[in-house]
């Protein structure tokens, strides 16, 4: 998943609202419900992963387990 995400990270770059294009936020995980230590691991790891990636936007993770740095969001 960290090379998948710094890929997208790469193709994003000119889009970010720093350099003028539309992007202020990204997801790194979707509807993580896992609440094992395994799991909670996992989605530290995705909060660090997103801070490392520093594409300074706002990072959310939706509708089940957030990371310290991410903002936790619902669909609705």
């Amino acid at each position: 998943m960290a090379g998948f995400m710094r890929e997208i990270a790469s193709k994003v770059e000119p889009f970010l609202a720093r350099n003028g294009g539309p992007i202020i936020l990204a997801q790194i995980e979707n509807e993580y419900h896992d609440n094992d230590a395994g799991g909670k691991q996992y989605i530290e790891w995705c909060g660090q992963l997103a801070t490392q990636l520093a594409l300074n936007v706002s990072w959310v993770m939706c509708n089940g387990m957030s990371a310290s740095d991410t903002i936790n969001t619902c669909n609705g």
